[in-house]
């Protein structure tokens, strides 16, 4: 395989290079976008199709508000990801992550909350719906292991801690037990095989700008770098070629 070019020691240096965060990162960012407004649309779905919105009115819409300013938040982050990449990178990711944390956590308070209250419809619901944004979060933040680890352990520790307290929740706890080691595990294996993909991209892409023999850039470097200083001088119109 390809990886095999590259020591560990190297993998582990090509992960920390700049630029290749920045891309890491982009990926995330696209992975995510379909599933920013998953939440405050679901939850007002289920509250209002269950009927929880009726004793539970100034719940519902606080964290209605919650999961909206939240949502908000990342496509604010999404909308200028490069211009916080390049000014405060560090500052950025911290922000992301909060705002997938408050939406994970929010969802899985919530979740566990189900297992208190009397209402079959608001419990089966929240429970159908966990099942698939734990599924489509661990595959989006799989890029970032430790997005993707936040974000399971905070959606699923909530309903854990709850069907313990419960009591006569054993099965339920038996099951998410299960279920959050079987995520985390599938996170791990989902950011190797990205890794590893992003690995022999990054080789492949060495190798065709590098002659074979002498180690030096060959032709097709040299035609690239003139055409995007030709396309550099054509947009900033400080000279011109004819």
């Amino acid at each position: 395989m390809l990886t095999e070019l590259l020591p560990n020691k190297g993998q582990k240096q090509l992960k920390q290079t700049e630029g290749l965060q920045n891309r890491v990162w982009d990926d995330v960012m696209q992975r995510t976008k379909p599933g920013i407004l998953i939440y405050p649309i679901f939850w007002l779905i289920i509250a209002y199709g269950s009927g929880f919105y009726k004793s539970h009115f100034i719940l519902t819409w606080t964290l209605e508000f919650v999961f909206i300013l939240a949502s908000f938040w990342r496509f604010f982050q999404f909308k200028y990801l490069e211009h916080w990449q390049t000014s405060c990178p560090t500052i950025w990711a911290a922000g992301l992550l909060i705002s997938v944390v408050t939406h994970s956590l929010g969802w899985g308070i919530m979740f566990g909350y189900s297992t208190f209250i009397d209402n079959t419809a608001f419990s089966f619901f929240m429970g159908f719906s966990s099942s698939g944004i734990a599924a489509g979060g661990t595959n989006s933040f799989a890029p970032k292991r430790i997005l993707a680890t936040s974000f399971i352990i905070t959606f699923t520790l909530p309903p854990l801690i709850a069907a313990i307290i419960a009591g006569d929740q054993w099965v339920m706890a038996s099951l998410i037990s299960v279920f959050i080691v079987y995520t985390l595990n599938l996170a791990k294996q989902q950011n190797r095989e990205y890794w590893r993909s992003l690995t022999n991209e990054v080789i492949l892409e060495k190798h065709s700008r590098t002659d074979a023999l002498t180690s030096l850039k060959n032709r097709r470097f040299s035609t690239k770098s003139f055409m995007n200083y030709v396309n550099y001088l054509h947009v900033t119109k400080n000279t011109s070629l004819y």
